[in-house]
């Protein structure tokens, strides 16, 4: 799905739920809704998701790998990365399909 597609859909949603708001102003909903997610994550903040599930930061240890080229081992950093955790009527409605 593109982000012109899904904001149509979320468009047609807060129409039915009372809302008169153009494509535009829908777009700049989502947008600041996503800018807003990524602020709060990027400050190590757990962000609810409505029943899709939550954002939140996970912390990777420093290890060893492997060049897959050459085979050379190599140092990885530690790093802090992204992470989602879907709801569980999400995994829910996902396992009985």
């Amino acid at each position: 799905m593109k982000k012109a597609e899904f904001e149509l859909k979320v468009n047609e949603k807060l129409v039915e739920l009372g809302f008169d708001l153009n494509k535009k102003e829908t777009g700049q909903v989502t947008d600041s809704v996503f800018q807003v997610a990524y602020d709060l994550v990027s400050q190590g903040e757990e962000v609810p998701l409505g029943t899709l599930g939550k954002l939140t930061t996970s912390e990777r240890a420093a290890r060893k790998g492997r060049n897959p080229q050459t085979g050379e081992e190599i140092d990885i950093a530690a790093s802090v990365v992204p992470k989602f955790k879907p709801s569980k009527s999400l995994k829910d409605t996902l396992k009985s399909k």
